[in-house]
């Protein structure tokens, strides 16, 4: 087995809490989801996911329904 090392980040508390029990639902530990983000992040040579800017219309939309 590897060497295992700490890795230390700061989050707000709330979205550490919604993503322990998101996570915790699918049978797995923080500490495991984060370690599946990693290793997926390095076999696709960068983020899992696109990220991607919301666009113009969908906030103008968004604001008329809920306009907090």
């Amino acid at each position: 087995m590897s060497e295992t090392t700490t890795v230390s980040f700061r989050t707000d508390r709330e979205v550490k809490e919604e993503a322990k029990a998101l996570f915790e639902s699918m049978g797995m530990d923080l500490s495991t989801a984060l370690n599946v983000f990693l290793r997926q992040s390095i076999l696709d040579n960068g983020m899992p996911f696109t990220i991607m800017r919301e666009r113009p219309a969908n906030i103008k939309a968004r604001r008329q329904v809920d306009p907090a």
